[in-house]
């Protein structure tokens, strides 16, 4: 697969969200059998989809996006003392530490990485070292006396901020905001709450199809006749496209010329 064809294709993002159903961050990680561009030295497939999951939230890009959000990462083990990690935003990321490997909080926090302890619902660690300011419990695995019990160990233990993965419904969301959790993952968060959503403005779907057909590499044609229909979107992507930063030396009229200079991959980022 060429580089140009990579892109945001290979993410998922999963929304953490905090008691008032507010995204306060996101998890990512890449689809399964995602087809990923292999850095030099890469020893393995798994080390370079961390690698990619890395470098992509490196990104100037992304960081822009991102804000204040914070961004969980889905690393493997043998990758959580991989020296790009240094790169990563400070204080913006965190990553899951399985509770067997706590001696790599420190080599963590020394790479300004927020460690996160993962509870594998068999024992619970006596004692965290310092850094661990986070900790996540896999709702599914227990029942709500047995949740209450394993998130009051934690805060005995000094984390801050706790975690409830794995949310399937509203009662279990409801159970675990009472037990004190702050952030919540899980399928039934990303779904719209009954009685809550609201129609999309015709505006918002065609920026949402253009986006897919951006994804899908569609004809410079197609896309034409997408922002024709969308005047607003038209006059904003010619004033981007002539503006001086981009140091044409004529001013582009024809939407359809704009799309041919530009390409897919920079008009998805746009």
């Amino acid at each position: 697969m060429p580089p140009d064809a990579a892109g945001p294709r290979f993410l998922v993002r999963q929304p953490l969200l905090d008691a008032r159903y507010r995204v306060v961050g996101y998890e990512l990680s890449l689809r399964d059998r995602a087809l990923v561009p292999v850095l030099p030295g890469a020893e393995n497939l798994e080390q370079a989809r961390d690698e990619y999951l890395i470098t992509s939230v490196i990104d100037l890009e992304y960081r822009k996006a991102l804000g204040d959000r914070i961004t969980f990462l889905d690393l493997s083990p043998d990758s959580l003392t991989n020296p790009m990690l240094a790169g990563l935003p400070t204080g913006k990321v965190v990553v899951p530490l399985p509770a067997s490997r706590l001696d790599l909080a420190q080599p963590l926090g020394d790479m300004n990485v927020l460690p996160l302890v993962e509870d594998d619902a068999v024992g619970l660690p006596a004692a965290l070292p310092s850094g661990c300011m986070f900790a996540r419990l896999d709702c599914s695995r227990h029942d709500a006396l047995s949740l209450g019990d394993r998130a009051e160990h934690f805060r005995r233990l000094g984390v801050k901020r706790l975690i409830a993965g794995n949310i399937a419904s509203e009662e279990a969301f409801e159970v675990c905001r009472k037990l004190g959790f702050e952030l919540f993952q899980g399928g039934f968060l990303r779904q719209p709450r009954p009685g809550q959503g609201r129609k999309l403005e015709s505006g918002v779907i065609q920026v949402m199809e253009l986006l897919n057909q951006t994804m899908a590499r569609a004809p410079i044609e197609e896309l034409e006749a997408g922002f024709k229909r969308n005047a607003a979107l038209t006059y904003r992507l010619l004033r981007y496209i002539n503006s001086p930063a981009n140091g044409l030396d004529q001013p582009m009229a024809s939407i359809g010329h704009a799309l041919m200079w530009l390409g897919h991959e920079p008009l998805y980022r746009w």
